[in-house]
C-alpha cells in the first residue's frame, strides 16, 4: 500500500526540489525505530523511513502536508493504538491462526508468506517478559510463529496488528 503526497509547495533539500513524496505502509521495524524518538521526532522519523526521503525534506512539510500523510498512516497508527488497548476474548479465541502476508518476506534466502500462530505457552510468554510495548509484541509474535525477529520487523503494520492482537490477547 502506497500513497503519493503532492506537496503544498516544493521543498528544496540537498540541491533538489521535491514536489511530491511517495509513502509506503510502515513495517513493524519502522514503528520500533520511530517510537525511540520523542513527540514530533516520532512523526519525522517515521515519515523519513517510509518515504525514503532525506530528513530535511520531511522537516519542510507544511502542517497540511503532514496531516495528509497521517490520514494515510491512520490505518497503521490505529493498529498501534489497538496493540495497546485490545484484549481478545479468550473464550472465542481460536487455538491457531494463520495470517497470509500480502507479499513474501525474504531473509537469508528463505521466504515467509504467512505467519502460523498458536496460543502462546507460558515459556513463550516468558521470553517476551523483559520487553514492553511493541517490542514485547514483536518478540512474542516471533517466538509463537517460529519466525526470526528480522522477518517480523518487516511485516506491514496492518498485518502485524492482527498477529499481535491474537497473541497478546492471551496475556
Amino acid at each position: 500500500m502506497t500513497f503519493v503526497l503532492d506537496l503544498a509547495r516544493p521543498i528544496e533539500a540537498n540541491g533538489e526540489k521535491v514536489a511530491s513524496i511517495t509513502l509506503r505502509e510502515p513495517t513493524v521495524g519502522d514503528m520500533i525505530q520511530a517510537m525511540e524518538e520523542t513527540d514530533t521526532g516520532v512523526a519525522i522519523k517515521l515519515l523519513t523511513l517510509i518515504s525514503g526521503q532525506d530528513e530535511a525534506v520531511i522537516r519542510g512539510l507544511t502542517a497540511r502536508d503532514n496531516a495528509k500523510a497521517f490520514v494515510f498512516l491512520g490505518k497503521s497508527m490505529d493498529a498501534v493504538t489497538a496493540l495497546r488497548k485490545v484484549k481478545a476474548n479468550l473464550d472465542d479465541a481460536p487455538a491457531t491462526m494463520t495470517i497470509n502476508l500480502r507479499a513474501a518476506i525474504e531473509t537469508s534466502g528463505k521466504f515467509c508468506d504467512r505467519l502460523e500462530l498458536h496460543e502462546p505457552t507460558l515459556g513463550e510468554i516468558q521470553k517476551a517478559d523483559h520487553e514492553e510495548g511493541i517490542k514485547r509484541a514483536v518478540t512474542l509474535v516471533s517466538v509463537v510463529s517460529g519466525q526470526i525477529r528480522a522477518v517480523i520487523e518487516r511485516v506491514p503494520m496492518s498485518e502485524f496488528a492482527q498477529a499481535s492482537k491474537y497473541v497478546m490477547g492471551f496475556l
